[in-house]
């Protein structure tokens, strides 16, 4: 089965900075983007979390700690 979505960091900072977190906690959110890539953003707790005005969050636990990323969602607009 074909990936429907696509994931895209902000800028070349914020993915140094996610993929820079823990090793557990990187391996769970990298879960988290695989699943997103097959079914869309709106997985559910404990993976994601509407914040609002059209913002979102990933959330990612481990042993280490917690890590959010934080995410909209851009539908049906080409190539930006």
């Amino acid at each position: 089965m074909s990936k429907k979505w696509e994931i895209t960091f902000f800028n070349e900072k914020v993915k140094n900075e996610t993929l820079s977190l823990p090793d557990g906690i990187l391996a769970n959110l990298l879960k988290i983007f695989e699943m997103a890539k097959e079914v869309g953003a709106n997985l559910g707790s404990p993976h994601s979390k509407p914040l609002g005005d059209g913002l979102f969050e990933f959330r990612a636990k481990n042993k280490e700690g917690i890590a959010r990323s934080i995410f909209c969602v851009v539908v049906n607009k080409g190539n930006l």
